[in-house]
């Protein structure tokens, strides 16, 4: 009996690696798409933009493929405790890195919403996307390592970012009001970084699901 349990376990593990493994991978590639996202509006470039939106559909395929394998996991090893928590926060996790990847293509296609004249705000949007994929490789970190101190630091730093966000839609408001004719392209600017807010909440969000798994604790929308 306990050597078929260890049999049983050992299997169990193999299958818990493999999700973690296709959750890392699915993480990198919803970064590279972000940065690509940002590059296309700031550099007004078409063909990255088409690239991202294109890229989208490994991004869908790999949340089909982890929800899958979360559903089966589920129904064929009936996992309990910190596992059955794990198997769960994933299948919330995919749903945000899946919505980061939707906000990637949504970023690149504001590029046909500008000219080739730049704000001087720009460069901050880069800044705002940095400090939003920096929270995602962490949270992500955290979680695939159970690292739930590590992740109560992210969720501690919860709400710079709006504040950032709203620096930026005053500056590039008085821009506006300076240069009419850069309206589009401050409208289209504004977009991408309330894109990026998005982006660093559903990040956020992953930093939660590590505390659930790890003590059980809800910790969602708690102030």
């Amino acid at each position: 009996m306990t050597t078929l349990r260890k049999h049983i376990d050992a299997h169990f593990d193999e299958e818990l690696f493999r999700v973690k493994e296709r959750l890392a991978i699915m993480g990198r590639l919803v970064e590279l798409q972000v940065r690509a996202a940002i590059a296309a509006f700031l550099q007004r470039d078409a063909k990255r933009a088409a690239a991202v939106v294109e890229g989208d559909r490994e991004v869908n395929q790999l949340e089909r493929d982890i929800d899958e394998h979360c559903v089966r996991t589920l129904a064929l090893r009936q996992p309990a405790g910190s596992d059955l928590r794990f198997v769960a926060a994933t299948l919330k996790i995919v749903t945000d890195l899946e919505r980061i990847g939707d906000l990637a293509v949504s970023t690149a296609r504001q590029s046909r919403s500008r000219d080739d004249v730049s704000l001087q705000t720009f460069h901050r949007l880069s800044e705002l996307a940095e400090t939003a994929l920096t929270t995602l490789r962490t949270s992500l970190d955290c979680f695939l390592q159970g690292d739930a101190a590590r992740a109560r630091t992210v969720i501690a730093a919860d709400g710079q970012m709006a504040k950032e966000v709203a620096y930026l839609t005053a500056d590039l408001g008085a821009e506006m009001t300076r240069e009419p004719a850069l309206v589009a392209n401050g409208l289209a600017a504004l977009m991408v970084a309330k894109h990026i807010e998005r982006m660093f909440a559903h990040a956020t969000n992953i930093a939660e699901m590590t505390i659930y798994t790890t003590s059980a604790q809800d910790v969602r929308h708690i102030t």
